[in-house]
């Protein structure tokens, strides 16, 4: 598996990059699989790909702070990233993982190889899975997931809060209509919790576990700066809902 640890200079590139990268994986049966990490050095708001923005941000504020706000393509809630969090993407292929072939098997699959990854390096509480595909320390969420499934492989996201600032995720989202029954109907303060681990060090322990390699290749920019244009940075798309 190839490690593609890279920053693109915007939200809605960064998404872009990783939808040029499944459509290469989707087609190229012959291509490695690919774990990608980066990171924004800014707040900023990523919408699930069916997500109603009216119902998720607190617009007033997210104007207000220039707060960007992109719609990725892959499932699952709403994220605040910024510094501290840690966003992955997993590009993987069915045809190497039968454990691939439906959303909750690929959930079980991938969420139980991050456990066993970061386990080792967090002392005291137990990682494990709550709700649909939640990442928990004890009862409080430390990384939400998504899918984006094509004919051949996957898109799997992650973010994962390492030293975020919880507080600013009260600032621009409002508290999800529908919420997972552990909840309890916590506030965002009081239901996330950071890892409390340097990115650096969690990196590193994914690339044990997923026995990445380093190698260049080339970026498929061309794509990234069309599909940014037409999509991922672009407002139709992103207020669809």
């Amino acid at each position: 598996m190839y490690l593609l640890d890279h920053n693109m200079n915007s939200l809605g590139e960064n998404l872009a990059l990783d939808e040029a990268l499944l459509e290469w994986i989707d087609t190229d049966f012959n291509t490695c699989e690919i774990l990608r990490f980066w990171e924004s050095s800014q707040y900023g708001v990523v919408l699930g790909a069916s997500r109603k923005y009216r119902d998720d941000l607190r617009i007033d504020a997210c104007q207000r702070n220039t707060i960007p706000v992109v719609r990725r393509s892959s499932g699952g809630g709403t994220v605040l990233v910024g510094p501290g969090c840690l966003n992955i993407a997993l590009l993987l292929r069915y045809d190497r993982h039968p454990a691939l072939t439906t959303i909750g098997d690929a959930h079980q699959y991938v969420l139980h190889r991050v456990m066993a990854a970061l386990q080792p390096i967090i002392s005291e509480k137990t990682l494990h899975c709550q709700g649909i595909a939640d990442l928990c320390l004890d009862d409080r969420k430390v990384g939400g997931t998504a899918q984006r499934r094509c004919r051949n492989s996957l898109l799997y996201h992650m973010s994962l809060l390492c030293h975020f600032s919880i507080p600013e995720i009260e600032r621009y989202l409002k508290e999800p209509v529908d919420q997972p029954d552990y909840r309890q109907g916590r506030s965002h303060t009081d239901f996330l919790i950071n890892l409390e681990i340097d990115l650096e060090t969690c990196k590193s322990a994914l690339c044990r576990t997923w026995k990445t390699v380093t190698d260049r290749f080339q970026l498929p920019l061309d794509r990234v700066k069309q599909l940014s244009q037409d999509q991922f940075n672009n407002d139709q798309w992103t207020y669809r809902r």
